[in-house]
């Protein structure tokens, strides 16, 4: 049983967590709340430039001052094969490489799903934030490996088989007398991984 001691204590420890759990609800919802949607705001901004760039007739003479001006200014050099969003993104932020790819990621994605700077700070939102939007992307990309992982281990058993003649066992027919021998080469490769893969 507890003492009034320990009453009193508890009292004050949960009286004391409960307003500093107000203040950091408010924090959130004033300074990173609205910190995240500003950043959403910049992401737009940068793809915005990127567009701008994309459909100018003259994008290698922007990026190759702008990997001039990031040199002469900042003392940062980039690779020659930096992508045209991630210099722009490094231009502008100065950032980590993290940083740099992270938010180039964003950018290119959205650019490759069809959605423009106008709609991205919405979307980004819409998703969850920066760092889902990311996640999503590397799922969809791991299972477009997948995918064509499998395809090319189908492709390489299907040339094996076709031209293998191995004996690979004996089929019994319910309604009929005689067995037969079935070789590699009279295997459908299909009918093969959807009995072992279930595909």
């Amino acid at each position: 049983m507890a003492t009034d001691k320990q009453k009193a204590v508890l009292s004050a420890v949960v009286t004391q967590a409960t307003l500093v759990s107000e203040r950091h609800d408010v924090y959130v919802e004033q300074f990173v709340t609205r910190a995240n949607e500003e950043l959403y705001v910049m992401l737009a901004d940068m793809m915005c430039i990127c567009e701008d760039i994309w459909v100018s007739n003259c994008e290698e003479y922007i990026v190759k001052n702008l990997r001039r001006n990031l040199r002469d200014k900042w003392n940062i050099k980039t690779q020659k094969n930096t992508s045209t969003t991630a210099l722009v993104v490094r231009y502008i932020t100065r950032g980590t490489r993290q940083l740099i790819h992270n938010y180039a990621k964003v950018i290119d994605n959205a650019k490759e799903a069809g959605i423009t700077s106008t709609e991205l700070a919405e979307h980004i939102k819409s998703k969850g934030g920066i760092d889902e939007v990311r996640k999503k992307m590397v799922s969809a990309e791991t299972r477009h490996l997948i995918k064509q992982q499998a395809k090319d281990m189908r492709d390489n058993l299907t040339k094996y088989l076709t031209y293998k003649k191995a004996n690979i066992g004996t089929l019994n027919l319910k309604n009929n007398s005689k067995s037969i021998r079935a070789c590699c080469s009279d295997v459908k490769v299909y009918c093969l991984f959807k009995c072992i893969c279930g595909w």
